[in-house]
């Protein structure tokens, strides 16, 4: 009797560790949902009483199966905090694919909050061709400020940190993002004057998505915020973008700088002198000299720059 118990003993924690291993052993052969977070266009929104705004959202991977998981916050305008309701439309091109009237995702007594969760995207839907954007629409009594689909750099206690984020299926590698560094940077330029330089990520290499943003100030003694001539050239020399942009931390001026492209990066080297790397050629059209000029904020004390830093995200083939 005393051997029967202790082979039973003995028979449950070998069976349990033969069962563990086969789940880990499934679980490493299937293939995990992949998660692309999402940026929005510009910085956080304004929206005024009876407006409408778009804004294209970034991040979602062409031709790719999954699930869109949005989540959005804002504030009104109103020395007390107060919940009021936007129309919201997701498009894709112009094909609207969600619409609802909700509240931002912070207000707890409220049951519609703008929280979207598992919009489908079929693989023929994700392979048509249009930029995926919101239309946001303000009905309320009040202007609308920090409208955003991540808590970001929004300093409120109310609102909880949040991003939003696309799911894929059936992908078979992981998105990397790395930052994106601009050669000599802050660079200054003369009235006039044009200079190519280059873009290059120290930690990413290969095909990818790039978010491109830049701010810059002229020499003046007031804030001036003037459009330079801004080219995105390709490794082989090729423009791939090209226009007169405004900074990105201009207040009510477009176009800002914040462009998407994607191409292949190359691998970055301190003793590369060749134009390999994606530049950007910018020409200063202002009156005035241009000071700053970079593609993040990064040690810039001018308090009216939001934090931002421009990225490479690799893609899977």
């Amino acid at each position: 009797m005393k051997i029967e118990t202790s082979i039973n003993f003995l028979k449950t924690p070998i069976k349990s560790v033969f069962v563990l291993a086969a789940i880990i052993a499934i679980q490493s052969t299937l293939v995990s949902a992949k998660d692309y977070y999402l940026d929005m266009q510009g910085s956080a929104a304004t929206i005024g009483k009876g407006r409408t705004v778009e804004r294209k959202i970034y991040g979602i991977p062409t031709g790719k199966a999954g699930s869109l998981n949005l989540k959005l916050k804002w504030h009104a305008g109103n020395p007390i905090p107060v919940a009021n309701k936007l129309r919201i439309q997701l498009l894709h091109g112009n094909t609207p694919r969600y619409t609802s009237e909700c509240y931002s995702i912070h207000w707890a007594n409220q049951s519609r909050k703008c929280s979207f969760l598992r919009i489908s995207v079929t693989e023929s839907q994700a392979k048509k061709s249009g930029t995926w954007k919101l239309r946001i629409t303000n009905r309320s009594r009040y202007t609308v400020t920090g409208f955003d689909v991540e808590k970001g750099s929004d300093i409120s206690p109310l609102i909880p940190f949040f991003r939003s984020y696309f799911r894929t299926t059936g992908q078979s590698c992981r998105p990397l993002s790395g930052n994106l560094d601009l050669s000599g940077a802050p660079i200054d330029l003369k009235r006039g004057a044009t200079k190519t330089i280059n873009v290059y990520s120290k930690n990413r290499k290969g095909k990818g998505n790039f978010r491109l943003r830049a701010k810059w100030h002229t020499a003046t003694t007031f804030p001036r915020y003037d459009k330079l001539k801004i080219e995105l050239l390709e490794p082989n020399g090729r423009v791939n973008r090209t226009g007169y942009f405004y900074s990105y931390h201009a207040p009510g001026k477009r176009p800002k700088f914040d462009i998407s492209a994607s191409g292949l990066m190359p691998r970055y080297s301190v003793r590369n002198r060749s134009p390999k790397y994606w530049r950007l050629r910018i020409r200063n059209t202002s009156r005035y000299e241009i000071k700053g000029f970079d593609i993040q904020k990064g040690g810039d004390i001018n308090p009216l720059v939001p934090y931002f830093k421009s990225t490479f995200t690799t893609t899977c083939s």
